[in-house]
């Protein structure tokens, strides 16, 4: 969600409207953070990880199509609500599937290209 701003000033609005928007998507990926992990206790963690894509799938598309601001800003802000369970649950994944030990190894190689997709 790095260009937020500039697609919804692509779409027209003013300056403060988008950056509400990315400010919504800073709020839901917070308070994903700690929703997930709630829901990943109680529903098997494979389960959290394709309700996340469901969710970031319907609110993309809804960002795309929302026919007025309102529901542009609910779309963004479900959309950080993925993108903070991604970030959450990938953390709980990774030992379930691979165990304790190798974490810190996995992490090693994967930071670099962690990095690269944010740049």
């Amino acid at each position: 969600m790095t260009h937020v701003v500039a697609f919804f000033l692509s779409k027209g609005l003013s300056p403060e409207r988008a950056a509400v928007a990315s400010t919504t998507f800073v709020i839901g990926t917070f308070v994903a953070r700690f929703f997930w992990v709630w829901i990943s206790d109680r529903v098997h963690i494979q389960y959290c990880y394709v309700l996340l894509g469901v969710i970031a799938t319907v609110s993309t598309g809804a960002i795309r199509f929302a026919p007025d601001l309102t529901w542009a800003y609910i779309a963004v802000g479900m959309f950080g609500v993925a993108a903070g369970g991604m970030l959450q649950l990938r953390l709980q994944i990774w030992p379930d599937y691979f165990g304790r030990k190798p974490i810190a190894t996995l992490r090693g190689y994967t930071a670099p290209f962690d990095l690269m997709g944010m740049v």
